[in-house]
């Protein structure tokens, strides 16, 4: 093998070598930007996770008292519908 030869293959060797680090940091790189994307994704459920179970039991709470001023509300109008009519009714009689 002349010296020629042996320097082209060198050449070559190191033209690998410089592929597959590039190629290697390519990939690393990719590889980064998809566990940033997870991570990013995990710490979104996460919050959810945490958010959620709380913005549930303030509904549950608030139900039965937004029902109670729905029952209560609806109690008070049957009350002067039937109050209305009786007067109404008591007017006419007199």
């Amino acid at each position: 093998m002349g010296e020629a030869e042996k320097a082209r293959e060198h050449a070559e060797m190191q033209a690998r070598a410089r592929e597959s680090a590039e190629e290697s940091a390519r990939r690393e790189a990719e590889e980064k930007q998809v566990w940033a994307q997870l991570a990013q994704k995990a710490d979104e459920h996460k919050t959810a996770v945490i958010t959620q179970p709380a913005a549930l039991q303030e509904t549950a709470v608030q139900a039965p008292t937004q029902e109670k001023q729905k029952i209560s509300s609806q109690a008070e109008e049957a009350a002067d519908q039937s109050e209305n009519g009786y007067r109404k009714g008591r007017r006419g009689s007199w």
